[in-house]
């Protein structure tokens, strides 16, 4: 694993300092390296400068709603996380924002990463609801004797899966430097939460996978994004539904 270079990055809003507080005692008893990233405040945004990046005409027909403020801001906080990635050259980066809850096998994670061949975008929670898994391989790993993460070799700890559909949630991932460059040309600007953006593989790009069992949970702390506005008409989720999933097969074949 000394061969990568990667770093775990807390998005984190300036005003939230109990959240980070929380964040950084989890890391800190891991014994990981992390570094926090100032997440975008929408709130403190004007229109002009959120309208660079989300495209309110494109978002009419692409999405069932207009963005909050707050998602805007989360969307772009991501970007931003991907950009950090490209300029520091790193291979990859453990992406986390400031509401999950560490769990010990955490700290595997960086390991196994290293394990893995060719992959671009790895889930790490996926705490909503669950998505028909269409394949899964043991991801296995050693860790060199005397390493503060344990054992000497560790079997079969964690598994990569793919999804019929990428679930829903951005926080816990890993993403490449090829992955955070390749997404942030496809979304420089954007209409959709970046959430639901993942699911559009065919759009960015993408292949995401996960690593389950999930080494994070949500916590309990509120969320600080302010969903859904008003839909754009009546039963237009379902109709945004229905085209999903008509694309989805149009292009998985």
């Amino acid at each position: 694993m000394d061969s990568y270079k990667y770093k775990i990055f807390v998005i984190n809003l300036d005003r939230a300092t109990l959240r980070w507080e929380k964040m950084r005692v989890q890391l800190e008893r891991l014994g990981l390296p992390f570094e926090r990233f100032s997440a975008v405040d929408g709130n403190a945004q004007s229109g002009e400068f959120l309208s660079r990046y989300y495209c309110a005409e494109s978002n009419k027909k692409d999405y069932y709603a207009p963005l909050s403020k707050s998602e805007i801001a989360c969307y772009i906080s991501h970007l931003k996380a991907c950009e950090k990635i490209v300029a520091e050259n790193l291979d990859y980066a453990i992406i986390l924002e400031d509401d999950v809850v560490l769990k010990d096998s955490f700290k595997l994670v960086p390991w196994a990463l290293a394990s893995i061949k060719n992959w671009s975008y790895i889930k790490l929670i996926a705490p909503f609801k669950k998505k028909k898994i269409v394949s899964s391989s043991p991801v296995v790993f050693e860790i060199p004797e005397g390493c503060e993460a344990g054992a000497k070799s560790v079997s079969p700890t964690f598994e990569l899966v793919r999804w019929k559909k990428p679930p829903a949630g951005t926080q816990a991932y890993a993403i490449t430097k090829a992955g955070a460059k390749e997404f942030f040309s496809k979304r420089s600007r954007f209409s959709r939460p970046i959430d639901m953006d993942l699911q559009f593989t065919w759009e960015t790009n993408l292949e995401i996978e996960g690593l389950v069992p999930s080494s994070c949970a949500l916590s309990d702390d509120a969320s600080q994004i302010a969903h859904k506005e008003k839909p754009h008409y009546p039963f237009a989720h379902f109709v945004y539904k229905l085209k999903y999933a008509k694309l989805r097969r149009l292009f998985s074949k």
